[in-house]
């Protein structure tokens, strides 16, 4: 469970990051498609306004190429024709100033307006009276300033164009007979970049609320597993046993690993229970004898035997020895809890496995003086395994006295210690009553004992090997029996060396 509450909290901390991570995402993008929309609108104005100074000029060219035909300075009378009808020209009167438009006007000068929005021609004589305007204006007029187009501003903003080009005679190239000026009061532009301006608007609130909208499709991808987790735990609260779990996908992501561990977590859950439950039945078994035979003496005692030497003294002796039994078999139970806790933790306690194998060795040939105990290290000092002292001796004691428990015949046990790449192999031999195949499925079972009746005459509980296997495993290594009956069993453990 707290394996499950990391990735839960580890998940969220990464849901976070990518809700967050998104909508920083999507601002950026946002962000970036509103720069590259105002950048676009940017150039596109200074395209159309460069485009509406060229057809300004364009336009006051046209003019003046109709009127530099008279010829004569301009007045009222000799300008008429041009105002009201568009005057018929040859080709040998094609303009060439500037390289623009070398044809004159398609239309009546008096109808600018309609072919030409937001467009005002007046024409001056050479004196700068006005002798003719397309509409009244206070465009001012600057005639030692006709090089270049000016820009007219109202509170900073370009409100207008304004040039004034100098009419000269067809037939003398020097001869001034008057001026014209056009002023282009960008009324088109504003309408043009109105409109973009709008469709920019337009655009750009359709973006935000495609982000938003992508946004929150990714925030219920993202929360749509994690709903299902939580409605999975519900139901493992509401029913421990449920079989209820998580669909793994083949994506490698942090939903997919969390789907896995909850699996996981529920299986080891339910493996736990079953194992809870079938080691309450068989302590329950197990004390059931001692506590009986315990019992029955005491009620013995309380009606009658107490006054009877031999019997008193029996029914202590025989409580004694069940006391003893109980009280044995409450340390293993603590043992192999303690072993069950460390499965899988690693720890950083070393050590030097010849040195505790030749001591264990010492000890049994002087407990056990009737036995042959065979020792043979093939391996250099020093062998430093990655485990600690007191769990190997543990697992040794066992192991020996178990071969010792089941000898038979044949009092002889070998113990052997190699080394590999990188683990130490121990392997503990004996010739004994040998367990049967049957019986090797079950012999890391709880309270598991291959011949009962002999098991308990020695004090056996049963939880001798399981105790090493959950300490073996416990530290990463393996343990592995062969056992033949009638010929012994050998027993080969293998344990990590420390890097």
């Amino acid at each position: 469970m707290k394996i499950l509450k990391e990735k839960i909290r580890e998940l969220k901390t990464n849901h976070s990051i990518r809700l967050t991570w998104g909508l920083i995402s999507g601002g950026a993008f946002f962000l970036m498609y509103l720069f590259f929309t105002l950048l676009l609108i940017y150039n596109f104005k200074k395209w159309t306004l460069h485009n509406e100074k060229e057809e300004l000029v364009e336009l006051q060219v046209q003019i003046v190429n109709n009127l530099k035909q008279e010829g004569r300075q301009l007045d009222t009378q000799n300008i008429q024709k041009y105002i009201n009808a568009t005057p018929e020209l040859g080709s040998e009167e094609k303009a060439t100033e500037n390289n623009h438009m070398d044809k004159g006007l398609s239309y009546p000068l008096k109808n600018i307006s309609m072919y030409r929005q937001g467009y005002i021609v007046s024409i001056y004589n050479v004196e700068m009276q006005e002798i003719f305007s397309t509409q009244p204006h206070q465009y001012a007029v600057d005639r030692y300033r006709t090089d270049e187009v000016r820009e007219v501003y109202e509170n900073r903003k370009l409100t207008a164009f304004n040039d004034l080009m100098p009419v000269y005679s067809i037939f003398d190239e020097k001869e001034l007979i008057g001026y014209v000026q056009v002023v282009n009061t960008l009324d088109r532009y504003e309408e043009m970049i109105t409109h973009i301006h709008l469709l920019a608007l337009i655009l750009s609130t359709i973006v935000l609320l495609v982000s938003f909208g992508a946004g929150l499709l990714l925030s219920n991808s993202f929360m749509r597993p994690i709903n299902r987790l939580i409605s999975a735990m519900k139901e493992i609260q509401r029913n421990p046993e449920s079989d209820i779990r998580l669909y793994e996908g083949k994506q490698a992501n942090e939903i997919e690993k969390l789907a896995m561990t909850y699996n996981d977590m529920v299986d080891l859950m339910q493996r736990n229970i079953e194992n809870q439950q079938q080691f309450v039945e068989d302590v329950s078994h197990e004390l059931r004898t001692p506590i009986s035979v315990v019992e029955g003496y005491l009620n013995m005692l309380n009606r009658w035997g107490k006054e009877d030497p031999n019997i008193l003294e029996e029914s202590i002796t025989v409580s004694l020895q069940e006391i003893h039994r109980i009280k044995s078999m409450v340390q293993e139970m603590l043992s192999l809890s303690r072993a069950e806790q460390m499965m899988g933790r690693f720890t950083n306690d070393t050590t030097s496995l010849i040195e505790v194998v030749r001591q264990t060795h010492a000890n049994f040939e002087m407990l056990y003086p009737d036995f042959l105990f065979t020792l043979d290290i093939d391996a250099k000092e020093p062998v430093i395994g990655q485990i600690s002292q007191g769990h190997f001796e543990q697992i040794l004691i066992i192991l020996l006295e178990n071969a010792v428990k089941y000898s038979k015949d044949r009092l002889e046990i070998h113990i052997s210690l190699s080394t590999e790449i990188h683990y130490a192999t121990l392997v503990i031999q004996d010739f004994g009553i040998g367990i049967g195949e049957k019986d090797l499925l079950n012999i890391f079972n709880r309270f598991y004992r291959v011949d009962k009746a002999r098991s308990r005459a020695s004090g056996g509980t049963g939880l001798g090997l399981p105790i090493a296997k959950q300490l073996i495993e416990g530290y990463g290594g393996t343990i592995q029996v062969d056992s033949v009956v009638d010929y012994g069993t050998i027993f080969r453990i293998r344990i990590p060396l420390a890097k």
